[in-house]
């Protein structure tokens, strides 16, 4: 969100608000001195035989507003709250990008489709109660000030300017597994752990062991191109028992099952993109 064009769009709100409601008044005051003629003629809308008195229409004249009154702009709330939007876009940022990554993808001509991208951006908007709670703010400030702005737009707005695709895997086409494993044990490797590939069988559904100093970490890479499910958490969940590492990881380029999310952190076991690979080690310390 770019405050400077939106405290602009502001004032003009205002101006049209208040250009708006003189337009009005005037065409009332007008209808209303018509009314008066019409009266001290004997006749009209409001005249005599209506049981209207003069004085009537005068009163209703006098009582006319003179003038819109309008709530100043709270520029210092305004611009905190729109800051306070944009630190919540940084806490989420890495699970956006990862989403935009998955669900923006270039057509057949070319083109960028961005469709499902812009209906995450939706759900973000509309189930984060923290972002709930700031468009609140934003649309109380707002209240009485003869400017209304849409926020919501606005914030989908300034995420899909900020959020960036996050990194893909060149190079490794959906469904070659062998190529997949590959680019992860050598982000692995780049991120200072030591990483190789269990035997093509008998891997007990282990396909790379990693360790870094403590952590000895049985990793499944599964390379699909619709979401994971169940079966996969399952596997790496009872692998890493075979092989005795302390830590079962999933690693995957196109999301999880709801399901597969729930049976993941009831089996202590770590879904993870491949875009957060590189940052493995951080992730299994906060676990």
């Amino acid at each position: 969100m770019d405050i400077d064009q939106i405290l602009s769009d502001i004032a003009k709100q205002r101006e049209d608000s208040i250009r708006i409601f003189n337009g009005q008044v005037s065409m009332r005051r007008r209808d209303m001195e018509k009314d008066l003629a019409a009266h001290d003629a004997g006749g009209g809308r409001y005249g005599p035989a209506q049981g209207w008195r003069r004085s009537d229409i005068l009163n209703a004249l006098d009582a006319l507003p003179k003038s819109l009154e309008l709530k100043s702009v709270d520029i210092e709330n305004l611009t905190t709250a729109i800051s306070e939007v944009d630190l919540v876009i940084n806490k989420y940022e890495t699970t956006l990008s990862i989403r935009r990554r998955q669900t923006e993808f270039v057509d057949d001509y070319g083109a960028i489709n961005d469709r499902k991208w812009r209906d995450e951006i939706s759900r973000f908007v509309n189930s984060n109660p923290e972002v709930a709670a700031l468009l609140a703010r934003l649309e109380e400030l707002m209240h009485r000030t003869g400017a209304r702005i849409d926020w919501r737009g606005e914030v989908a707005k300034r995420i899909s300017t900020r959020v960036i695709p996050a990194k893909a895997v060149t190079n490794v086409k959906p469904s070659d597994g062998i190529g997949f494993e590959t680019a992860c044990i050598a982000v692995l490797v780049a991120s200072g752990w030591q990483a190789h590939p269990t035997p093509a069988t008998g891997d007990q559904g282990v396909d790379i062991l990693a360790r870094r100093g403590t952590f000895y970490v049985a990793i499944q890479c599964k390379n699909l191109s619709s979401s994971v499910g169940n079966k996969a958490i399952q596997e790496v969940h009872a692998g890493a028992a075979f092989c005795g590492a302390e830590h079962a990881v999933v690693v995957s380029r196109s999301g999880y099952t709801r399901g597969a999310n729930q049976l993941a952190q009831s089996l202590n076991v770590l879904n993870i993109d491949y875009a957060q690979l590189e940052t493995l080690h951080d992730l299994l310390g906060e676990a």
